[in-house]
């Protein structure tokens, strides 16, 4: 399921967004502060409780979750749909991980024009947490003819 190109992908600094469902039945979604790939099919995924609470709360083990990565330069994006396997506090690698994304994401942002106090109300590392996943599908979301197919599916003929 992940290929060299597709983990490197993941892991570069790309806008991430987490969604899940909340207890009303409602998307509750939440800025990603970086992904690191594991073992076989996981993935640890990165989200500020204190800024994302909605998200957080919204989650247990055995949760489905839908996270979004969209690179900014050409707007590829994937979306990696899984199972969450845990939710537990950021431990100190945990949180050097996420630091260092958040200064790759923020320089990537200002080479695009974006000012470093606008981006800096979605870069915040303050309570982070590490949801664990076992990803189960990866979906192409990049806008035009594949969008919506599953990885490795072939893209309809126009």
């Amino acid at each position: 399921m992940f290929d060299p190109e597709l983990d490197a992908f993941l892991t570069s600094p790309v806008m991430i967004l987490a969604a899940a469902r909340a207890a009303d039945g409602r998307a509750a979604l939440g800025r990603v502060m970086g992904a690191r790939r594991g073992e076989d099919a996981r993935l640890d995924v990165f989200v500020s409780r204190a800024q994302w609470p909605r998200v957080v709360e919204a989650l247990a083990p055995g949760d489905t979750v839908a996270v979004t990565f969209s690179r900014v330069q050409d707007y590829r994006t994937y979306q990696v749909k899984g199972r969450l396997l845990a939710l537990r506090p950021a431990d100190a690698e945990d949180q050097a991980f996420v630091e260092r994304y958040q200064h790759a994401i923020g320089r990537l942002l200002a080479s695009v024009g974006v000012p470093h106090l606008f981006a800096a109300r979605w870069l915040i590392r303050q309570d982070m947490v590490t949801l664990a996943l076992d990803t189960e599908a990866v979906f192409v979301q990049t806008p035009g003819p594949g969008a919506g197919r599953l990885l490795d599916a072939p893209v309809a003929p126009q």
